[in-house]
C-alpha cells in the first residue's frame, strides 16, 4: 500500500464494497460446487469460496483505484520492488517491529482471545507429539503460542477456509516439513513460488497453513521464534505481513478485525468455527420437487437435524438458485441445501453416524414433502445402497 501511496483508511473504505460485489460474482461460481476433494472438507460448494476471492480481488481494483489518491502532505514510504503492498517486510531485531509486536501483547494470551470466539474441537486431530522431535526434524524451534493451538485445535480449518497445519501425524497432506520442503524456487527466477527463501535459510519463510484458495499462511523466520510475523503468501505471488502471532493473527481474521487484501473475509454475521480433519463420509440425496417453498423446506430440514448452526449461504439474483450451509451441534454432521434441480441434501459426517444420519435424512425429506429420487457421492457418483462403499469414502 505504501508503495501505491494507499493509506490503511483507504483500504478500510473499501472493505464494504468488498463485502457487497462477491454477492455478484457467487452465484454463479457458487453452481461449481466441490466434486469430492479431500474427504475432511467440510464445505461442498468450493464454488463458494472462488466467488468471493475473485470477487473481492477483481472487482475492488476499480475502487481502490478511485478513493486512493496520494494525500497532500502524507510522507510516502520507499517500498523496493518486488516487497509486499501491505506493509514491507519487518525481521526481528527491526526496531519498528519489535515495537509493532509489543503493541500486540496484552495481558490475556492470543490463545485465549482466540478460544473465546471458536470452540475446539473435543477431541482435537493430530495435536499432541513429540514437540523436540518435531523441531528437530524441522531444523528449529517454533512459537509458543502455535504449540498451544496446536495442542487446542489440531489439523483442522477455521471457517471453511483457513486451515492450520500440525507437525505431528502420518497424513501426507499434513505437517510444516512437508510443506517447507517444496518451497523452492527465488522471487527473480518464480515470484509465485516464494517471495522469500524457504526456511531453513536465514530468514527464510516457513509455511504453517493453507486456504481454500491456495493461499499460504507462513512465518518470517529469525530470531525468537516468539517474535515471528505472519506473512500472507497470496496464490499469485503477492503478499503482505502482520506483526501478529499466529493464533493472534487467526483470531483478528475470524472477528473481522485484521484486514488482508489476500484473505477472503468471513461472510458478516456468521459466529466462527473450526472443523477438525477427521474421517468423514459424504452423501447427497436427490430430492423430487415439492409443493413446499423453499423457506419452509429449509426449516424444516432444520428442525428435523436441530440443533444447528449456521455456515453461510448464497442466492442468485432471481432467487430461484441458492445454498444454505449448515452444521448440527451435537453431532458434528456438516450441511449443503443446495436448490438446484433437483433439489439436494448434502451431508458429510462422522461414519459411525452412518445408520443415524440416512435414518434422519430420510424423515426430514418426508416432512418436506419430499421423496429421495437417488442417493449418490459428493461427486454425483450413483450409489445403489447408502452404505455402498467407495474409493471416495475416507
Amino acid at each position: 500500500m505504501a508503495e501505491r501511496d494507499r493509506t490503511y483508511e483507504v483500504a478500510s473504505g473499501v472493505v464494504p464494497a468488498a463485502s457487497l460485489l462477491p454477492s455478484v460474482a457467487q452465484p454463479l461460481l457458487g453452481l461449481l460446487t466441490d466434486r469430492g476433494g479431500h474427504s475432511t472438507r467440510g464445505r461442498f460448494s468450493l464454488g463458494d469460496n472462488i466467488g468471493f476471492a475473485l470477487a473481492g480481488t477483481v472487482l475492488c481494483v476499480p475502487a481502490l483505484r478511485m478513493l486512493a489518491r496520494p494525500r497532500t502532505g502524507t510522507a510516502r514510504t520507499q517500498v523496493p520492488p518486488g516487497t509486499d503492498d501491505v506493509a514491507p517486510f519487518r525481521a526481528p531485531g527491526d526496531e519498528a517491529y519489535a515495537a509493532l509486536m509489543a503493541d500486540a501483547k496484552t495481558t490475556t494470551t492470543d490463545c485465549d482471545r482466540l478460544v473465546e470466539l471458536v470452540v475446539p474441537p473435543a477431541a482435537p486431530v493430530d495435536a499432541h507429539g513429540d514437540w523436540t522431535a518435531a523441531e528437530t526434524a524441522i531444523g528449529t524451534r517454533l512459537p509458543g503460542d502455535y504449540k498451544r493451538l496446536v495442542e487446542t485445535y489440531g489439523w483442522g480449518e477455521f471457517c471453511d477456509f483457513l486451515s492450520l497445519r500440525t507437525p505431528f501425524g502420518t497424513s501426507e497432506h499434513n505437517g510444516l516439513a512437508w510443506r517447507s520442503a517444496h518451497l523452492t524456487g527465488s522471487p527473480e527466477r518464480d515470484p509465485g513460488r516464494s517471495p522469500r527463501p524457504p526456511h531453513p535459510a536465514p530468514g527464510g519463510l516457513l509455511v504453517w497453513g493453507t486456504t481454500a484458495n491456495a493461499d499460504r499462511p507462513c512465518w518470517l523466520t529469525g530470531g525468537s521464534p516468539d517474535d515471528w510475523p505472519v506473512v500472507v503468501w497470496g496464490n499469485e505471488g503477492r503478499y503482505e505481513t502482520h506483526p501478529l502471532s499466529t493464533a493472534a493473527f487467526i483470531e483478528g481474521w475470524a472477528a473481522g478485525r485484521v484486514g488482508s487484501r489476500l484473505l477472503t473475509d468471513m461472510e458478516p454475521g456468521l459466529v466462527p468455527w473450526f472443523n477438525a480433519f477427521r474421517p468423514r463420509l459424504h452423501r447427497c440425496l436427490h430430492l423430487s420437487a415439492s409443493p413446499t417453498a423453499h423457506p419452509e423446506r429449509l426449516r424444516r430440514l432444520r428442525e428435523a437435524l436441530a440443533p444447528t448452526t449456521d455456515r453461510g449461504s448464497w442466492r442468485s439474483t432471481s432467487d430461484e438458485t441458492g445454498q444454505d450451509h449448515f452444521a448440527t451441534v451435537d453431532t458434528d454432521w456438516l450441511l449443503t441445501y443446495d436448490a438446484s434441480r433437483p433439489h439436494q441434501i448434502r451431508i458429510d459426517f462422522p461414519p459411525e453416524d452412518s445408520e443415524q444420519v440416512r435414518q434422519r435424512l430420510l424423515t426430514a425429506a418426508q416432512l418436506m414433502g419430499c421423496e429421495v429420487l437417488r442417493i449418490t457421492t459428493a461427486s454425483g457418483r450413483p450409489l445403489s445402497t447408502w452404505d455402498t462403499a467407495t474409493d471416495e469414502d475416507e
